[in-house]
């Protein structure tokens, strides 16, 4: 985002814009989206350990990612000031009322922290689940360098799966020989 701010103010500098609103408005920006971003590793450690919290913390943080931030990106959400007005401005905004929802949810992990007793076994979270299914996940082929066979063997299955047969399967598995 800083990034992306820092470039804006620049090229708009040099073309004889004037920047000292957006310059305002990017700061207040920076500091939001921090607020907003520190209770995601915040006190979070301790939840390291548990399996059950941290699937679905691991899966809320994905969501919350790729719906606000990369949304926003995707489409120069971050340079138009009135996105970021109507966003993040008002208490009636939706990125403000997701920015509550996240803190709710982050605080929530905490509180489950001392109600999960549940013991797992020494086995992988699978977070790839079915596709189609069908087990999208395979063990490393017996006598795989580098588990290229089981690699291919995966991707052949979500292919396959989704429909998209040869054409996918072919490509990955020539990739895969050339070693790219």
């Amino acid at each position: 985002m800083n990034n992306t701010w820092l470039s804006d103010l620049i090229l708009r500098d040099k073309a004889g814009e004037d920047i000292s609103l957006r310059t305002e408005v990017y700061e207040t920006m920076h500091l939001r989206w921090y607020e907003s971003w520190l209770p995601l590793y915040q006190d979070k450690y301790k939840l390291m350990g548990n399996t059950q919290i941290m699937v679905f913390k691991i899966f809320w943080d994905w969501a919350i990612y790729w719906s606000v931030p990369c949304v926003l990106f995707t489409n120069k959400g971050y340079t138009d000031l009135k996105v970021l007005r109507d966003l993040f401005v008002s208490e009636n905004g939706i990125g403000t009322k997701f920015q509550a929802l996240n803190k709710i949810m982050q605080d929530l992990f905490l509180q489950w922290l001392p109600h999960e007793h549940a013991t797992f076994g020494a086995r992988p979270c699978d977070t790839c689940g079915h596709v189609g299914g069908q087990r999208c996940q395979h063990p490393v082929a017996p006598g795989a360098v580098g588990g290229a066979q089981s690699i291919d063997m995966r991707a052949k299955d979500a292919a396959r799966n989704l429909g998209h047969g040869n054409l996918v399967q072919l490509s990955v598995g020539r990739s895969l020989r050339r070693g790219s």
